[in-house]
């Protein structure tokens, strides 16, 4: 967009001078995303103890699927890798909803969040996917009526005060216009766990216990394998306006801030972090080819208005045509001849001629702009000095490489957001109900969970039971499964014309 230094903005504006901007930025930006668009990650959960199995780990996989799917998580996922791309950060999170308006059944669903710079992390995080963080904020603008009519006992007379103490006030309101936050915090608490005889690990430390036994609010009862005492991460949201909480604090059922950023470029200097996308190295690439583009406008568009070598003789009483000469295609120029210049008629200046070594610098910029961003012509499907198909796909690779770490923060990310599906799936799917799997054909099937079943001695088991065991997850990238199988199609019939006789 706005490309140009205001000073010198303001200048060739008061001058009459073109100042174009060949914005090139959203075409490299766009080749990294849709790269990422066009291989999915796929979530693909596996046991890590004894006490899980396969059978489970796919219902955890089919049903991760099934809550993308229903969330339209790649739309979150794209919108975030873009926000990566462009300046250095994106985000989404994840939410926990009921399924209808008339139900009680919570589902989980992923959540785009527009605004990369909407999140404020811990500053003291490291990490990635910022698990270390203790603290976030996520903020949003309201207009005064909205605010009102969703917060109606909030008091406003707190942004009243200018004095020098609550000046700070002032990023909160502006005019019209209001920011909330949802202010996320971890706190350390100490808890009581226990493994239970059927191999469940619960939390007992709101439980009475006696003789080993266990009895929830329900009147359930557990029989304690063995107990220790453990340190448990407590997520709390609450909602504030820079002066008050508004809402809270509400609970999170998980253990990590459930808002996952996607990192483009990051470097650390001390306790200075820095982040930038694809655009930040290429900015003065992108100047230097606006300038060079402008002047070379400016040169040509000044050749049919180049001026006429007059005397005041050759245009008395005609002045006025004359001023309009190098403006208008006139018909005739009438002029009087003057003797002291030996009657020769006017003449037209020689217009300016664009520079070869202006040709040049376009080019070079053009060139600046593929070294600084690592994406050259034959990664964008255009010609090069590329000369066969191996150099094309060598040059392509190159351009891979170059900005695979967007690609692969981006898988990063989604195993964070996968972990965390893995933690709080149990505690959002806890009872006895049937969910819907996704498998990678993208068909569909139901699955009984926490079902519990009598067997022939009259015992109770609780038959896919996913607070069982401890899984962990992959995420691979690649094309989808209806682009593998049309894939397939084509190499079977290249086989066949190839080799008739395999048909």
């Amino acid at each position: 967009g706005d490309q140009w230094p205001e000073e010198i903005r303001r200048e060739r504006n008061e001058d009459g001078r073109p100042i174009l901007t060949i914005n090139r930025m959203p075409a490299f930006v766009d080749q990294v995303v849709n790269d990422i668009r066009q291989n999915r990650p796929s979530i693909k959960v596996r046991p890590v103890d004894d006490s899980s199995d396969d059978a489970i780990a796919d219902i955890y996989t089919g049903l991760i699927r099934h809550i993308e799917h229903s969330s339209d998580a790649m739309v979150a996922y794209v919108t975030a890798v873009t926000g990566a791309a462009q300046c250095g950060i994106g985000h989404f999170r994840i939410v926990t909803e009921y399924s209808q308006d008339n139900a009680f059944d919570q589902v989980i669903r992923i959540k785009r969040i527009v605004d990369p710079f909407a999140v404020t992390w811990d500053p003291q995080a490291v990490e990635l996917d910022r698990s270390d963080a203790q603290y976030c904020f996520y903020e949003e603008t309201l207009d005064l009526e909205t605010y009102k009519a969703r917060y109606p006992d909030s008091a406003l007379t707190g942004f009243d005060f200018l004095d020098a103490d609550s000046t700070h006030l002032g990023d909160w309101r502006t005019g019209e216009e209001i920011r909330i936050a949802e202010y996320w915090t971890k706190t350390p608490e100490k808890r009581t766990l226990a493994l239970l005889d059927d191999g469940r690990t619960i939390d007992i430390t709101d439980m009475k216990e006696e003789d080993g036994v266990v009895q929830d609010q329900d009147g359930q009862q557990y029989l304690i394998q063995r107990q220790r005492e453990a340190e448990r991460t407590k997520v709390e949201m609450r909602i504030i306006n820079g002066h008050e909480v508004l809402e809270g604090p509400f609970e999170w059922i998980g253990t990590d801030i459930p808002i996952i950023p996607v990192i483009g470029d990051e470097t650390h200097i001390g306790r200075r972090t820095i982040r930038n996308g694809i655009i930040r190295h290429a900015k003065d690439a992108q100047r230097m080819l606006n300038y060079w583009r402008s002047l070379q406008t400016e040169y040509l568009a000044g050749q049919p208005k180049s001026p006429w070598m007059v005397t005041p003789k050759n245009i008395a009483g005609v002045e006025a045509l004359w001023a309009q000469a190098n403006k208008r295609n006139l018909p005739y120029l009438p002029y009087s001849p003057d003797p002291d210049n030996q009657g020769i008629p006017p003449q037209r200046v020689m217009p300016p001629v664009g520079s070869p070594a202006m040709h040049e610098e376009i080019l070079l910029a053009q060139d600046d702009l593929k070294g600084t961003t690592g994406i050259y012509d034959a990664a964008r499907g255009a010609r090069s000095n590329e000369t066969s198909g191996k150099a094309i796909l060598a040059r392509q690779r190159e351009s891979d490489v170059s900005t695979f770490n967007y690609s692969d923060n981006m898988t990063r990310a989604i195993v964070s957001c996968g972990r965390q599906l893995v933690r709080i799936i149990p505690k959002v799917y806890d009872s006895d109900r049937v969910v819907r799997l996704l498998n990678e054909d993208e068909t569909t099937e139901a699955a009984q969970i926490n079902q519990t079943v009598v067997d022939d001695v009259g015992d109770e088991h609780r038959v896919n039971d996913l607070s069982v065991g401890v899984y962990d997850l992959a995420v691979t990238t690649g094309p989808s499964y209806s682009t593998k199988r049309v894939e397939a199609n084509e190499a079977l019939m290249q086989l066949v014309q190839a080799v008739p006789d395999v048909a």
